[in-house]
């Protein structure tokens, strides 16, 4: 005896198809009943779905966004507040240096801030390093404890081992050891005769002008962290890139440009002067100790 139900037009199967997927994935708070229906999940269709954090009409990594709709950057709590660790204490993966490419605003004395545009120098001597997190403190105090930290990863990435390494600091291709692009996008590093330089520009960021260490300069504090083995973790996104154990982190201070010591005489008015005309010259309208002339002091 032949079947009883109707039979369907390709195109109306095709529908139904769709409809029920579109169920079956779960309708979004605001969309209409019939986008609920049909709707799918998609990386690369500018809706930020659920599990994305950001998606920008597009599968390429570099721009913001990855190729798998994570974040590359953020700012937001540094190593400790983040992952709940006290101290990184890992010695053969990290920054080991910073270039200052574009000094947009400079310390005019200990209390100002600096905007400044870096490109840092990540190196391992430990054969492979996976989902590179790299993290660069911005209250003053440091990338462990710090409240608020700027995160970024290195992407994009290639399997390919002639892309890299980089002798003419153009940034990227990073590496991809463990050549899971679908579904890890955070890039590795690994050790080599000479050693590898991981240049990785920043965007402008605004750090105060605090030295640390007593030598005049504004520092910074820089941490890198990783996972161990492949796959440690399928690292999709900055927030993906964490230290699961302190000894999977590194942290070092850096210092970066000169803070003016407040001085009589220097040309600015500094905490504690009422003037500073760039002399020590008394009558000129300005005092020899940054103080405003007055009636009865003898001048």
């Amino acid at each position: 005896m032949g079947s009883t139900l109707p039979k369907l037009r390709t195109s109306h199967r095709l529908a139904a198809f769709v409809v029920v997927i579109g169920m079956l994935a779960g309708a979004r708070p605001g969309e209409s009943s019939v986008f609920q229906q049909q709707h799918l999940a998609v990386c690369g269709d500018s809706i930020v779905d659920a599990g994305e954090d950001c998606d920008d009409g597009n599968t390429v990594s570099g721009d913001g966004c990855t190729a798998l709709c994570g974040l590359e950057v953020t700012s937001n709590g540094c190593i400790g507040p983040v992952t709940g660790l006290d101290n990184c204490v890992a010695n053969d993966t990290g920054f080991v240096a910073f270039e200052v490419l574009n000094l947009i605003d400079g310390c005019t004395d200990p209390n100002d801030t600096f905007t400044v545009e870096l490109r840092g120098d990540v190196r391992t001597n430990a054969q492979a390093r996976y989902d590179i997190g790299l993290w660069i403190n911005l209250d003053g105090t440091d990338a462990i404890s710090g409240a608020t930290c700027h995160r970024q990863i290195l992407v994009p990435i290639s399997a390919d081992p002639n892309d890299f390494p980089d002798p003419n600091n153009i940034i990227g291709l990073y590496r991809d050891l463990e050549n899971t692009p679908t579904i890890d996008i955070c890039g590795d590093i690994e050790d080599s005769p000479t050693p590898e330089k991981n240049f990785v520009d920043l965007p402008a960021l605004t750090f105060p002008c605090i030295d640390t260490n007593g030598n005049g300069f504004a520092d910074i504090s820089g941490c890198a962290s990783w996972g161990q083995a492949k796959r440690t973790i399928d690292c999709r996104s900055v927030l993906d890139a964490i230290p699961g154990t302190a000894s999977k982190c590194r942290c070092d201070t850096f210092s970066l440009i000169d803070i003016p010591v407040p001085s009589c005489g220097n040309g600015i008015v500094d905490p504690g002067e009422q003037c500073d005309d760039g002399n020590n010259i008394d009558a000129d309208g300005c005092e020899a100790d940054c103080t405003n002339p007055f009636c009865g002091n003898g001048i």
